[in-house]
């Protein structure tokens, strides 16, 4: 499976999990929900670390990285402001309901931007 395939479904399972927060009620179906969520959003963040790694030059990658952490980082930190504000304004499940829009509605821009340069990533592990 390719890296914008694993993405784009961890995308959708996330956008789903968001949408089910705001609807289930009992705590056994919840624990599963935020269950599957921690593995959408595992599968997202390690895929994008590992694209910015190795999509950025070698003279420039720490400089890559640094910026991909702030605007990262930072792009959390505003978000939350604004679907704080949002869900004081709405409510909280009409909000998760919007969020959930959203992720399904960045897919598109999934298309046209990829994650990958075209080169094959060989992953090995060490043993230590």
């Amino acid at each position: 499976m390719s890296v914008d395939m694993l993405v784009a479904l961890a995308i959708v399972l996330f956008a789903v999990v968001t949408f089910a927060l705001g609807r289930v009620t009992d705590l056994h179906w919840l624990c599963g929900v935020l269950f599957a969520g921690g593995i959408s959003w595992i599968s997202i963040l390690a895929s994008l670390n590992v694209s910015a790694q190795t999509m950025s030059p070698d003279w420039v990658r720490a400089r890559s990285l640094s910026m991909y952490l702030l605007v990262l980082q930072g792009g959390m930190a505003a978000g939350s402001g604004f679907w704080g504000a949002l869900a004081s304004r709405q409510g909280v499940s009409t909000t998760l309901l919007v969020a959930a829009g959203g992720l399904l509605l960045g897919l598109v821009a999934a298309r046209r931007h990829r994650l990958h340069d075209g080169s094959k990533v060989q992953f090995s592990a060490v043993a230590t």
